[in-house]
């Protein structure tokens, strides 16, 4: 058979994996984007208990939480990615 002619049962099969592999890609985009509206909203709560405080040694556990959420929230991100990568 040619490369470049295929069978109509062939070229539907390569479809459909097409179109299941774009619905992985983009149901990986939408989990990174809930995870990243989540972490933004829990950032943005800890940032205004912070202001609201003031700054002092007492809200230092405050600010570790702050940087462990961040910390976390690249990790998982990049996790995401690499899922992304391998579809």
């Amino acid at each position: 058979m040619p490369v470049t002619k295929q069978s109509k049962p062939e070229a539907d099969i390569l479809f459909k994996l097409y179109e299941e592999q774009w619905t992985q890609v983009r149901h990986l985009e939408d989990q990174r984007a809930t995870v990243t509206n989540l972490i933004v909203v829990i950032a943005s709560a800890i940032l205004g208990f912070i202001v609201q405080q003031g700054l002092s040694i007492e809200i230092l556990p405050v600010s570790l939480l702050l940087i462990v959420l961040g910390v976390y929230g690249a990790l998982t991100s990049e996790n995401i990615m690499n899922g992304f990568n391998s579809v």
